[in-house]
């Protein structure tokens, strides 16, 4: 099993928290919603990008990003 290296760890997660900021800003504050008829249902997209976080680099990673964001 191979080891990833402390830096491209830590690029990895702040590539997730950028993505997971520019997510939230298309989502929330240029107002998509993925049903419009529904205006009250929200979608938030940055929780997928914390659980697939979460698979690729561990628990405690993705519990930094969801803090992080």
């Amino acid at each position: 099993m191979n080891k990833i290296s402390i830096t491209k760890k830590i690029t990895i997660t702040a590539m997730f928290i950028a993505l997971s900021y520019a997510l939230t800003y298309l989502f929330h504050y240029l107002k998509l919603a993925p049903f419009p008829s529904v205006p009250f249902l929200t979608y938030d997209p940055k929780d997928i990008l914390i659980c697939i976080s979460g698979f690729i680099l561990g628990p405690w990673v993705a519990a930094g990003i969801s803090v992080g964001v």
